[in-house]
Protein backbone atom coordinates (compact mmCIF):
# COMPACT_ATOMS: atom_id res chain seq x y z
CA UNK A 1 0.00 0.00 0.00
CA UNK A 2 1.21 3.47 -0.78
CA UNK A 3 2.09 5.45 2.60
CA UNK A 4 2.26 9.31 2.26
CA UNK A 5 5.24 11.20 3.35
CA UNK A 6 9.33 11.31 2.61
CA UNK A 7 11.57 8.65 3.11
CA UNK A 8 13.81 8.90 5.96
CA UNK A 9 16.85 9.26 3.20
CA UNK A 10 14.98 12.48 1.63
CA UNK A 11 13.64 13.79 5.32
CA UNK A 12 17.40 13.82 6.34
CA UNK A 13 19.40 15.30 3.28
CA UNK A 14 19.21 18.98 4.31
CA UNK A 15 19.53 18.35 7.85
CA UNK A 16 20.09 15.45 10.11
CA UNK A 17 17.72 13.80 12.73
CA UNK A 18 17.19 15.61 15.99
CA UNK A 19 18.28 13.41 18.87
CA UNK A 20 14.43 12.98 20.19
CA UNK A 21 13.07 11.57 16.56
CA UNK A 22 16.88 9.46 16.48
CA UNK A 23 15.26 8.03 19.85
CA UNK A 24 11.89 7.39 18.34
CA UNK A 25 13.28 6.01 15.28
CA UNK A 26 15.42 3.64 17.43
CA UNK A 27 12.20 2.35 19.23
CA UNK A 28 10.26 2.37 16.68
CA UNK A 29 12.68 -0.41 14.08
CA UNK A 30 13.30 -2.41 17.36
CA UNK A 31 9.62 -3.16 18.37
CA UNK A 32 8.77 -3.77 14.66
CA UNK A 33 11.99 -6.30 14.93
CA UNK A 34 11.13 -7.85 18.04
CA UNK A 35 7.31 -8.24 16.57
CA UNK A 36 8.78 -10.60 13.55
CA UNK A 37 11.37 -12.07 15.69
CA UNK A 38 8.88 -13.80 17.82
CA UNK A 39 7.57 -15.08 14.20
CA UNK A 40 11.18 -16.10 13.15
CA UNK A 41 11.35 -13.58 10.84
CA UNK A 42 13.44 -10.41 9.68
CA UNK A 43 13.12 -7.42 7.96
CA UNK A 44 16.38 -7.89 6.22
CA UNK A 45 16.46 -4.54 4.27
CA UNK A 46 16.64 -2.14 6.88
CA UNK A 47 17.90 1.46 5.64
CA UNK A 48 16.44 4.88 5.14
CA UNK A 49 15.14 4.43 1.51
CA UNK A 50 12.60 1.85 3.65
CA UNK A 51 11.31 4.03 5.86
CA UNK A 52 8.59 6.66 5.75
CA UNK A 53 7.94 9.61 7.76
CA UNK A 54 4.44 10.85 7.76
CA UNK A 55 2.44 12.93 9.85
CA UNK A 56 -0.86 11.57 12.17
CA UNK A 57 -2.33 13.51 14.54
CA UNK A 58 0.03 16.88 14.07
CA UNK A 59 2.70 14.23 14.78
CA UNK A 60 5.35 12.52 12.95
CA UNK A 61 5.43 9.19 13.09
CA UNK A 62 7.71 6.49 11.06
CA UNK A 63 6.37 3.76 8.83
CA UNK A 64 8.35 0.99 7.54
CA UNK A 65 7.85 -0.49 3.54
CA UNK A 66 9.46 -2.96 1.45
CA UNK A 67 8.48 -5.97 3.27
CA UNK A 68 9.10 -8.56 0.40
CA UNK A 69 12.77 -8.34 1.82
CA UNK A 70 11.22 -10.20 4.90
CA UNK A 71 13.25 -13.54 5.37
CA UNK A 72 13.57 -16.10 8.04
CA UNK A 73 15.72 -15.83 11.33
CA UNK A 74 19.18 -17.66 11.07
CA UNK A 75 18.81 -18.59 7.21
CA UNK A 76 22.21 -18.38 5.44
CA UNK A 77 21.32 -18.20 1.72
CA UNK A 78 18.92 -15.22 1.63
CA UNK A 79 19.88 -12.09 -0.73
CA UNK A 80 18.33 -10.16 1.28
CA UNK A 81 19.78 -6.90 2.28
CA UNK A 82 21.64 -3.23 1.07
CA UNK A 83 25.22 -3.58 0.85
CA UNK A 84 25.84 -0.83 3.12
CA UNK A 85 23.69 -1.92 5.53
CA UNK A 86 25.27 -5.30 5.56
CA UNK A 87 26.77 -6.21 8.79
CA UNK A 88 30.89 -7.73 8.18
CA UNK A 89 29.81 -10.72 8.93
CA UNK A 90 26.73 -11.27 6.15
CA UNK A 91 29.80 -10.75 3.73
CA UNK A 92 30.93 -13.88 5.13
CA UNK A 93 27.56 -15.70 4.27
CA UNK A 94 26.94 -15.98 8.56
CA UNK A 95 23.16 -16.48 8.66
CA UNK A 96 20.61 -13.52 9.46
CA UNK A 97 19.88 -12.81 12.85
CA UNK A 98 19.18 -10.26 15.65
CA UNK A 99 22.41 -8.76 15.65
CA UNK A 100 22.91 -8.31 11.84
CA UNK A 101 19.90 -6.59 12.09
CA UNK A 102 20.95 -4.63 15.24
CA UNK A 103 23.90 -3.71 12.61
CA UNK A 104 21.46 -2.17 10.00
CA UNK A 105 19.59 -0.17 12.93
CA UNK A 106 23.13 1.25 14.14
CA UNK A 107 24.27 2.06 10.21
CA UNK A 108 20.39 3.42 9.55
CA UNK A 109 20.68 5.83 13.13
CA UNK A 110 24.52 6.99 11.83
CA UNK A 111 23.62 8.02 8.38
CA UNK A 112 20.14 9.70 10.04
CA UNK A 113 22.31 11.68 12.49
CA UNK A 114 25.52 12.49 10.39
CA UNK A 115 24.47 12.15 7.04
CA UNK A 116 27.28 9.62 5.99
CA UNK A 117 27.54 6.00 6.18
CA UNK A 118 30.06 4.20 9.13
CA UNK A 119 32.57 2.48 6.63
CA UNK A 120 31.69 4.99 3.27
CA UNK A 121 29.25 3.66 0.62
CA UNK A 122 29.34 0.21 -0.29
CA UNK A 123 28.70 -1.27 -3.99
CA UNK A 124 27.15 -4.33 -4.55
CA UNK A 125 30.45 -5.35 -6.44
CA UNK A 126 32.85 -4.28 -3.62
CA UNK A 127 34.72 -6.82 -1.07
CA UNK A 128 34.32 -4.16 1.75
CA UNK A 129 36.84 -3.89 4.56
CA UNK A 130 36.16 -3.06 7.76
CA UNK A 131 39.26 -2.20 9.35
CA UNK A 132 39.01 1.57 9.51
CA UNK A 133 37.94 3.50 12.55
CA UNK A 134 34.39 4.70 12.52
CA UNK A 135 34.57 8.65 12.71
CA UNK A 136 32.94 9.43 15.84
CA UNK A 137 28.89 10.53 15.15
CA UNK A 138 29.47 13.70 17.15
CA UNK A 139 32.88 14.74 15.54
CA UNK A 140 30.25 15.01 12.76
CA UNK A 141 27.35 16.16 14.47
CA UNK A 142 27.81 18.09 17.71
CA UNK A 143 24.14 17.77 19.14
CA UNK A 144 24.56 13.93 19.57
CA UNK A 145 25.05 13.33 23.21
CA UNK A 146 27.84 10.93 24.14
CA UNK A 147 25.55 8.20 25.90
CA UNK A 148 23.07 7.99 21.85
CA UNK A 149 27.13 7.97 20.50
CA UNK A 150 27.92 4.90 22.19
CA UNK A 151 24.77 3.28 21.78
CA UNK A 152 24.93 3.56 17.59
CA UNK A 153 29.11 2.65 17.97
CA UNK A 154 27.95 -0.60 19.62
CA UNK A 155 25.33 -1.22 17.25
CA UNK A 156 28.23 -0.91 14.86
CA UNK A 157 30.53 -2.79 16.29
CA UNK A 158 32.11 -5.25 14.10
CA UNK A 159 32.98 -7.32 16.67
CA UNK A 160 29.89 -9.43 17.54
CA UNK A 161 30.88 -9.80 21.00
CA UNK A 162 30.93 -6.50 21.79
CA UNK A 163 27.61 -5.44 19.44
CA UNK A 164 24.24 -5.28 21.09
CA UNK A 165 23.14 -9.22 21.04
CA UNK A 166 19.63 -8.74 20.88
CA UNK A 167 16.93 -5.99 20.51
CA UNK A 168 15.75 -6.09 24.13
CA UNK A 169 19.50 -5.13 25.29
CA UNK A 170 19.44 -2.15 22.63
CA UNK A 171 16.46 -0.64 23.10
CA UNK A 172 17.05 -1.18 27.22
CA UNK A 173 19.98 1.07 26.52
CA UNK A 174 17.93 3.63 24.10
CA UNK A 175 15.44 4.09 26.33
CA UNK A 176 17.37 4.18 29.58
CA UNK A 177 20.28 6.72 28.60
CA UNK A 178 21.96 7.22 31.99
CA UNK A 179 22.33 3.51 31.79
CA UNK A 180 24.20 3.04 29.06
CA UNK A 181 28.16 2.55 29.30
CA UNK A 182 30.71 4.18 27.65
CA UNK A 183 32.08 2.90 24.29
CA UNK A 184 35.15 2.48 23.60
CA UNK A 185 36.81 1.29 20.29
CA UNK A 186 39.99 -1.03 20.86
CA UNK A 187 42.18 1.98 19.95
CA UNK A 188 41.07 3.73 22.90
CA UNK A 189 43.56 4.66 25.53
CA UNK A 190 44.17 3.11 28.66
CA UNK A 191 43.93 6.67 29.91
CA UNK A 192 40.48 8.01 28.20
CA UNK A 193 39.14 4.12 29.10
CA UNK A 194 39.65 5.60 32.45
CA UNK A 195 39.65 9.19 33.06
CA UNK A 196 38.28 9.15 35.98
CA UNK A 197 40.10 6.63 38.03
CA UNK A 198 43.67 8.38 36.69
CA UNK A 199 42.53 11.56 37.87
CA UNK A 200 41.18 10.11 41.32
CA UNK A 201 44.65 8.12 41.75
CA UNK A 202 46.45 11.40 40.73
CA UNK A 203 44.64 13.67 42.94
CA UNK A 204 44.94 11.08 46.06
CA UNK A 205 48.66 11.17 45.42
CA UNK A 206 49.39 14.82 45.25
CA UNK A 207 47.62 14.76 48.41
CA UNK A 208 49.98 11.88 49.72
CA UNK A 209 52.79 14.13 49.07
CA UNK A 210 51.57 17.18 50.27
CA UNK A 211 51.02 15.11 53.99
CA UNK A 212 54.42 13.56 53.44
CA UNK A 213 55.95 17.00 52.84
CA UNK A 214 54.18 18.78 56.08
CA UNK A 215 55.10 15.75 58.34
CA UNK A 216 58.81 15.54 57.12
CA UNK A 217 59.77 18.99 55.99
Amino acid sequence: AFVEGKTLKEFTQKKPLSVDMSVELSVFLLKMSQFLIRLDLVHGDIKPENIIITERKGKLVFKMVDFGSITEAYSNVTRAGTPSYLAPERFRQSPVNEQTEVYAIGVTLYEALTQKYPFGEIEPFQTPSFEKKIKEPSKLNAKIPKWLESVVLRALETNTDKRYHNYSEMQYEITNPTKVKPYFDKSTSFIERHEKMVYKVGFISMLVLNIIQLIWF
